[in-house]
């Protein structure tokens, strides 16, 4: 129950840079071993989950508020339509709710906390890496970041898990939620789950809406292996093979989701070419707008209508999926 600080060089004064040349050799003629383990040891990091437990202990959260992770895809600060979603979910709901962002990175997964904590008035935040896979897996469920999602559930106790996208982390989460005892949400922002090329692009230009001929899928799937999708990982064994496995993990966890969410119509009617799920289960949630009613006309301008022409604005990247090139 002992913290020892050291601050390193303070026992050689002003000759450090002897000092630490005279107590190297000694170190290395007495123990030839030591750098080796040593350096092993910085690479492992054991201590890395024990002090990341001391972390979370100094900002003590409000028990009495329910605790919700929001799976994302990358950081909730990118610019995007599923970030702007989640930060408009959280935001409304600061307030009652305290929550936690988590995001793969190229070594591991990162955990953002928003608490209230007794006696503070704004709101801790912090960030934290768990060692794991990372944004590059190629794998269907990929073991490395599926231990890092577990970690993640046993140190931080939330009471509710909404997922939101799982590019970049495989199917893994999924895998780790189904021992997770609260209830479990999963908003179909993109199609993911549906196919590893998440776009739905033909060869990333046409829409497939999901194709019954097996051949269609398997030409795309060699192209999309060749130049995936911007922000997908390389994955080079992108066949039949490997779509057929990565659907049959995700059938496998269909009555996992307590609550499958869907913006519109035309995206749940997409899942359910391949998926099945329980139709309690399935709810249908039409973005709102952000904009106060109020600010309205009560009747349409008809001349915006009729002379003016057609503007379209959409949230996040501007490629094909998102109609740029259509006229």
């Amino acid at each position: 129950a002992t913290f020892v600080y050291h601050r390193g060089g303070g026992s050689f004064g002003a000759e450090q840079a002897e000092g630490w040349a005279r107590s190297a050799a000694v170190i290395d003629e007495r123990y030839p071993y030591f750098r080796h383990t040593n350096r092993r040891e910085r690479i492992d990091d054991p201590l890395r989950v024990g002090f990341a437990a001391l972390e979370l202990a100094r900002h003590e959260r409000d028990r009495s508020r329910p605790h919700v992770l929001h799976v994302l895809h990358s950081p909730p600060d990118a610019r995007g339509g599923t970030e702007k979603f989640v930060e408009s979910l959280t935001w409304s709901l600061d307030a009652e709710i305290d929550f936690c962002v988590s995001y793969p990175v190229p070594n591991g997964l990162v955990v953002r906390t928003h608490w209230r904590v007794p006696g503070e008035e704004r709101p801790v935040r912090d960030e934290y890496l768990l060692p794991g896979g990372g944004s590059a897996v190629t794998l269907v469920s990929d073991p490395a970041m599926g231990a890092a999602f577990a970690m993640m559930l046993d140190l931080f106790g939330f009471d509710a898990v909404h997922v939101h996208n799982l590019i970049g982390s495989s199917l893994a989460p999924l895998d780790a939620l189904r021992d997770f005892p609260g209830p479990v949400c999963c908003s179909i922002h993109d199609l993911y789950l549906a196919c590893p090329n998440y776009s739905l692009l033909y060869k990333r230009v046409e829409s497939c809406g999901i194709p019954v001929d097996r051949e269609v899928c398997a030409a795309c799937l060699v192209e999309i292996a060749e130049q995936p999708m911007p922000g997908s990982p390389m994955i080079p064994e992108l066949d039949l093979a490997y779509l057929d496995e990565h659907r049959d993990r995700v059938r496998a966890d269909l009555d996992m989701v307590d609550h499958w969410v869907f913006a519109s119509r035309s995206v749940a009617d997409t899942f359910l070419r391949v998926y099945e799920p329980e139709p309690g289960r399935m709810h249908l949630i039409e973005h709102g707008s952000v904009i106060a009613l109020g600010r309205r006309p009560e009747h349409p301008d008809p001349v915006l209508i009729h002379e003016e022409p057609l503007r379209v604005a959409f949230v996040g990247l501007g490629w094909s999926k998102k109609g740029l090139d259509a006229a």
